[in-house]
């Protein structure tokens, strides 16, 4: 009889790990992205994109403060730059629910980095609730390719 607790423990030990240990995330159901794929850094440096809410709930997110990812061989890695030095100055931005918002993100220099041909995508975080950070966060990505 013990060993049931016990394998469900370790079930939800397995899920809970998961999600954050995943070298690649999914974007919640509940949002709807659309977005160019493919740009050329001599045509653009803005990614443009719309997401529509589609929760019964007001999602809060910071759309001036993302991060830039790059897939080497099939793994993710965080190129450690940010849009700009304070996001948090704009404050979060309130996507109610069936609402829709678009913007350009920009993609950030830092230090010494050029962009290579390949695969990129930017990680955002988001959440219910209030515009305080209370509640369980979920992060979502925008994937693009550079030509």
């Amino acid at each position: 009889m013990k060993k049931i607790p016990l394998l469900f423990f370790i079930l939800f030990l397995s899920t809970a790990c998961t999600r954050d240990t995943a070298g690649d995330i999914e974007n919640p159901d509940f949002l709807d992205i659309t977005h160019e794929t493919t740009f050329s850094l001599q045509t653009t440096e803005e990614i443009p994109y719309e997401i529509v809410n589609q929760s019964d709930e007001t999602f809060y997110f910071h759309h001036l403060e993302y991060h830039i990812e790059e897939n080497v061989d099939g793994e993710w890695n965080n190129l450690d730059l940010i849009t700009i030095p304070s996001p948090d100055l704009a404050g979060p931005t309130p996507l109610r629910e069936g609402q829709s918002v678009a913007y350009e993100a920009r993609l950030a220099r830092g230090g010494d980095h050029t962009y290579e041909a390949g695969e990129y995508r930017l990680r955002f975080e988001g959440w219910f609730g209030s515009e305080e950070e209370e509640t369980d966060s979920f992060d979502f990505t925008i994937e693009f390719n550079l030509e």
